[in-house]
């Protein structure tokens, strides 16, 4: 670890605080600066749940990694999965951190981020995985403006890490300062390995969460499949609408969902998982219904007609609503005829792609 005076000089030029959190009065015994330090990161963690994720005792090996896995795509499950392996030949447990909200929501709120996932769907993704402890850090001021270093070595004392596995563009700490680099230089001195994961592509175009977003805001929900090998979803709550889909024949299931991404308006071929009911194709218009009501003051709905028959009553059913293809924008239609028409063409290609889909 860094020397005690070297900590705390660099503490006082990039962490404002009076009292650093990782600093620890030295009359401690080595295990009561590990105990210290792990109720240190228990008060930095979003508590998603009462209980803490992180272990309930400081650990004597761990293997970790630090990002925001938004999407859990491809190069997130390649750093995953070498975690894991990594873990499983040493013999220690893997932590995983991330942070909510997302870094970008807290210092460049302008932007207006969309996350591909909320937080509990993110966390539940990476449980699944086969990570030992997933720990969902506050990302607030006082972790915003601490040293990269600090946190480091709070890390350290609490979990004692072997190895760190890296993505190529993991920043952490104030000023984005923390990265492989700069646990490789931390590792000589504490005796823990540092291993970077390297860009990932596919058909030479790099895979990230971003990405998915662009593709995602110009209704390409193919691309965002092949990166996470699983369609883009969103989750919801099935409530009453107001009755037009079956006055034109078309008997629908309205979604009500805060989920932060969608697509970009328009008619898709989805699949729908209902925990409790099965699963379901369908068709899917996602948009402000401008055959009936003025777009510009709409708001945005999410409407699926249910191809299989026999369909039971879902209102007030959880449902994931996976978006399979991207059959056309949504339009507005002169009347009910023409939109009924255009309907039944949709379902007739909807049927051609999932044929394809069963095979």
């Amino acid at each position: 670890m860094l020397s005690q005076g070297a900590l705390e000089e660099k503490q006082k030029l990039c962490y404002p605080h009076p009292k650093p959190l990782c600093e620890t009065p030295v009359s401690l015994s080595f295990q009561e600066q590990q105990e210290s330090a792990l109720r240190e990161l228990q008060r930095l963690e979003a508590r998603t749940e009462t209980q803490s994720a992180l272990p309930e005792a400081p650990l004597e090996a761990s293997a970790i990694t630090i990002g925001n896995f938004d999407g859990v795509h491809l190069a997130h499950k390649a750093l995953l999965k070498t975690l894991i392996d990594e873990s499983m030949k040493r013999g220690v447990p893997s932590v995983a951190f991330t942070f909510d909200p997302h870094p970008a929501h807290f210092l460049r709120p302008e932007k207006n981020t969309a996350l591909l996932m909320p937080i509990h769907e993110r966390i539940r993704k990476l449980k699944a995985f086969g990570i030992d402890h997933v720990v969902t850090l506050q990302f607030n001021d006082e972790l915003a403006t601490m040293c990269a270093e600090s946190f480091v070595e709070l890390v350290l004392k609490s979990l004692q890490p072997q190895l760190f596995v890296i993505g190529p563009d993991t920043r952490f700490g104030k000023n984005r300062s923390g990265n492989s680099e700069l646990l490789s230089k931390m590792g000589k001195e504490a005796g823990f390995d540092v291993l970077p994961m390297p860009t990932l592509s596919l058909k030479g175009t790099k895979i990230s969460s971003s990405g998915i977003r662009r593709c995602l805001q110009s209704g390409d929900v193919t691309t965002p499949r092949a990166w996470c090998e699983s369609p883009f979803e969103i989750g919801g709550t099935v409530v009453p609408g107001a009755g037009r889909g079956r006055e034109l024949g078309f008997r629908t299931a309205n979604v009500e969902s805060n989920w932060p991404t969608r697509p970009s308006q328009g008619v898709y071929v989805v699949g729908c998982l209902f925990p409790d009911s099965g699963s379901f194709y369908g068709v899917a218009n996602l948009g402000t219904r401008p055959t009936f009501e003025d777009s510009k003051m709409a708001s945005e709905t999410l409407e699926v007609h249910l191809l299989d028959a026999g369909a039971p009553d879902l209102y007030g059913k959880k449902v994931q609503v996976q978006f399979l293809q991207r059959l056309r924008g949504e339009k507005q239609f002169e009347s009910k005829e023409s939109l009924i028409e255009q309907i039944n063409i949709d379902i007739s290609h909807a049927r051609k792609v999932l044929e394809k889909e069963k095979r």
